[in-house]
């Protein structure tokens, strides 16, 4: 199970990996040459600092994944560059219409809005509206018992 978890990491951070090029015209619409190359050499580091592979206790690093999950403005070069990069991979989600199974790969699968504020989907709405036969607890002791 771990292997296979591993093997689809490894597909998706190669799929990734490869829309990183200095001759790709629609990631050149959002970043120069420099920030391509910059992001090309340092995107394993990157990706595993924010898949948690890799943990680094200095404050730059903690900096950096915070501002990535939205938590505090980008301050440094490297934090705009990878923040311009994800809104090019989103502009190429909204783009394409293939169905991710994690639309949210850059971010690990990271809920980015807090616990409690999604909404429920459509069909658990309806499931919740449904009003159920009451029946007392004697009842169903009752019944409970002699199946």
């Amino acid at each position: 199970m771990i292997k296979k978890i591993k093997r689809k990491e490894n597909e998706e951070y190669k799929q990734i990996k490869d829309l990183i090029r200095t001759n790709n015209n629609d990631l050149s619409k959002f970043m120069n040459k420099s920030e391509i190359e910059w992001l090309n050499k340092h995107f394993k580091f990157i990706n595993g600092l924010l898949m948690g592979n890799i943990n680094r206790e200095e404050g730059k690093y903690i900096q950096f994944v915070d501002t990535i999950q939205n938590k505090k403005d980008p301050k440094t070069n490297e934090e705009k560059i990878y923040l311009k990069f994800i809104k090019y991979y989103e502009d190429q989600i909204k783009k394409s219409k293939l169905n991710f199974s994690d639309s949210n790969i850059l971010f690990n699968g990271m809920q980015i809005a807090p616990p409690g504020t999604l909404e429920y989907p459509q069909d658990m709405s309806k499931k919740l509206e449904i009003e159920y036969e009451h029946e007392s607890y004697v009842d169903w002791v009752d019944d409970w018992k002699y199946r």
